[in-house]
């Protein structure tokens, strides 16, 4: 890995583009060098731990072009994709760790499905900014996210991903609905369905408003 490329926000300003009316398939070739993106980019966590902010979080969405991961992603593109998640969020925990830092977090990478666009790492600093994320600011005028609560459902099943037993991470999932006014009516209407799925540092709190899944 070339030393310009060592922080995750290099590789989002480099390789994050919304390229939304881009309908042209994808070469392998294309898709492979995209894909190794991602592996670079969840590698350079390794030892990377960043300071609390001034907001109650830090986030790195996932650098890749929208075509890569919209709704027309194959399950090997969707499956590489959230494994590069993953293996991020546990080189952060494992930096922490080893950083001795021993103030609140809890390091999370969230996937939105089928668009993956909208993904990210994240970690919290306040306990409760972490649960009102997950409870109260999900119930907005303009969406909503239903907890899964079919037991049967894992992502981490679903697509065969590798989670590390030792570091005790868990899964949550919810299904997302987007509305938007219509101006006309002034209704609300449904312009998106899809779900949203948390891994990581899931404590009981959401775990049991929500539901929890473990492997």
């Amino acid at each position: 890995m070339s030393d310009e490329l060592t922080h995750p926000y290099t590789f989002y300003y480099k390789h994050r583009k919304l390229d939304i009316g881009n309908t042209k398939p994808k070469t392998p070739r294309s898709i492979r060098r995209q894909l190794n993106v991602l592996k670079e980019w969840a590698d350079c966590f390794q030892g990377f731990y960043p300071e609390e902010q001034t907001e109650p979080y830090w986030h790195c969405k996932i650098p890749c072009a929208f075509s890569l991961v919209d709704e027309r992603a194959s399950y090997e593109v969707r499956k590489e994709s959230m494994q590069s998640m993953i293996d991020a969020v546990c080189h952060v925990i494992e930096a922490r760790r080893n950083s001795n830092d021993q103030s609140y977090s809890k390091v999370t990478c969230v996937i939105d499905l089928p668009e993956m666009f909208g993904s990210e790492v994240t970690v919290f600093y306040d306990e409760g900014y972490f649960h009102h994320f997950f409870f109260s600011l999900r119930y907005h005028y303009s969406g909503l996210w239903e907890p899964i609560k079919d037991p049967n459902r894992s992502i981490v099943k679903e697509y065969d991903l590798k989670v590390p037993s030792h570091l005790n991470l868990h899964e949550t999932g919810y299904i997302m609905e987007v509305y938007d006014r219509n101006e006309e009516t002034s209704l609300l209407e449904l312009k998106y369905k899809g779900e949203v799925w948390a891994i990581g540092e899931i404590d009981e709190y959401v775990a049991c408003r929500h539901g929890l899944s473990d492997w």
